[in-house]
């Protein structure tokens, strides 16, 4: 694509210079709040040609998944009998491990299918129940 750069005689009349206003994304990282007429053009035509859309998940319903996950694994600890530091260890573990995968299962989704999952709010809420859970108990078996 082959178009004029910043020439304050383009634009759509005279004496209004070829600015349009930039996107947010690109707003953030450049800091430059217009784009030139071929700037935007080549913008839309790279979306166009690439179809790549982003569906973002509702951080509601993750935060809820996360909510019910968390309370099922919060009953299975508590059905336990006797939990030593060891095996509240490996719990808490396996928890930060369950998180960090779905993390990389979320971004490698987001590359592949353009499918963005709320990652942050989702696994602090797990990990509130699963340490809340694991939390050293003064009792007298321990």
């Amino acid at each position: 694509m082959i178009a004029a750069g910043n020439d304050e005689r383009l634009g759509i009349a005279a004496g209004q210079p070829d600015h349009l206003p930039s996107p947010s994304a690109i707003n953030y990282w450049t800091q430059e709040p217009w784009l030139t007429g071929g700037e935007s053009l080549a913008y839309m035509l790279h979306h166009f040609l690439t179809r790549r859309l982003v569906i973002p998940i509702p951080n509601i319903w993750m935060i809820v998944l996360a909510i019910i996950l968390g309370k099922i694994t919060v009953i299975v600890i508590n059905n336990q009998p006797h939990l030593n530091s060891t095996r509240r260890q490996q719990i808490r573990t396996a928890s930060a491990g369950a998180v960090i995968l779905y993390g990389m299962t979320g971004l490698q989704v987001y590359i592949s299918a353009g499918v963005l999952v709320p990652w942050l709010l989702p696994s602090s809420v797990f990990l509130a129940y699963v340490l809340s859970a694991t939390k050293r108990q003064n009792s007298v078996a321990e």
